[in-house]
């Protein structure tokens, strides 16, 4: 499983220098970043009006791109939260409604991870655990203890699946006020990277 391919990173990580697996993490998910957003500014400078045609579409209602939103983060992480903030950008047109969306979506995502730690503590079953293939995860369960901290962290700045790692978090059973309070780094990731989608959206 993905998560668990994710965690053994993080325990390597730790124990080799714990910020290294931090910056390892966040390289990939800057350069995503960096061509998703270099290429946005590329197509709505020389393909304008295309560009609006496709994020202004009239069938696609905002209702629809919530619930798009809402299970791309139950599920993991489906769609890159870039993209909504790429269609916030060209939606709302002015800085203040777009910041509302940014902490929409940002509260979106804490909320599909808490949902996901409190699966995870609920998954407590060892039959449970070996039909969704995380039967090995046992082994790791005192390391997410004692570190749960530092792999909340770590998920919630970078690409990792960050729901997922937070049903692993769970299932570790780890402290629900502790996760609910670093969990709020999330809100930092989508602080700079819709400040960057911005930015990139007044270009041309």
């Amino acid at each position: 499983m993905l998560y668990l391919f994710c965690i053994e990173k993080v325990v390597i990580g730790y124990m080799k220098l714990k910020y290294k697996i931090l910056l390892q993490n966040a390289i990939p998910g800057i350069i995503w970043m960096l061509v998703l957003v270099g290429g946005y500014t590329l197509f709505r400078i020389f393909f304008a009006d295309l560009n609006d045609a496709i994020w202004n579409n009239p069938f696609i209602k905002p209702w629809m791109v919530y619930i798009i939103y809402w299970l791309s983060e139950l599920f993991f992480g489906i769609f890159p939260p870039e993209v909504f903030m790429i269609w916030a950008a060209n939606h709302t047109k002015e800085l203040l409604p777009y910041i509302i969306k940014v902490i929409e979506f940002a509260s979106i995502s804490y909320i599909a991870g808490y949902l996901a730690f409190i699966a995870g503590r609920l998954l407590v079953n060892d039959k449970l655990l070996a039909k969704l293939g995380l039967q090995s995860i046992n082994r790791y369960l005192p390391f997410i203890k004692r570190y749960g901290l530092f792999i909340i962290i770590v998920a919630a700045l970078t690409p990792l699946p960050y729901s997922g790692m937070s049903l692993i978090v769970g299932i570790a059973r780890f402290s629900t006020k502790h996760y609910l309070a670093y969990a709020l780094f999330r809100f930092i990731r989508y602080g700079i990277t819709g400040f960057i989608v911005y930015q990139s959206h007044l270009i041309g």
